[in-house]
Order: structure tokens, then C-alpha cells, then sequence
């Protein structure tokens, strides 16, 4: 992985620790860190399957949440 690459998995960290109140948008950016790294390794196959994987969790916290959120 190059230095942009390292720099951006840098930004993607500080930006999640920023997200621990909102579990879904941590999941996206935590998808995007993961996902670059498994592309700087040259590993499509993985880095689809990740995508796959995530998508499922992220379908899985948003009814979560929305159970859980207040009716108004």
C-alpha cells in the first residue's frame, strides 16, 4: 500500500472514532477501511466477499436501530 493509501486508512480511523455513537455509519467506514486493504493486497475475491459480509450486517443494525428508535 502506498502513503495515500496508509493515509487514507489513517483519516478512516480517526473518522470512526468519532462514529461510536452511530453503529451504522462506523459500519460503512469500517467497510471502506477493510475494503482498501484488502484491495492494496490484490485480493478481489476477498474484498468482494467482505463487501457481502457487510452488507448483510449493515441490513441487520438498521432494523436494529430502527426497532429500538422512539416513535414521535
Amino acid at each position: 500500500m502506498d502513503d495515500a493509501g496508509i493515509q487514507r486508512l489513517r483519516r478512516l480511523v480517526e473518522a470512526q472514532r468519532e462514529m461510536t455513537y452511530d453503529p451504522v455509519k462506523f459500519q460503512i467506514s469500517d467497510a471502506e477501511f477493510h475494503d482498501a486493504i484488502c484491495r492494496a493486497g490484490g485480493n478481489p475475491l476477498l474484498a468482494d466477499f467482505l463487501h457481502k459480509m457487510y452488507s448483510f450486517g449493515l441490513e441487520f443494525r438498521r432494523r436494529g436501530f430502527w426497532r429500538r428508535a422512539p416513535c414521535h
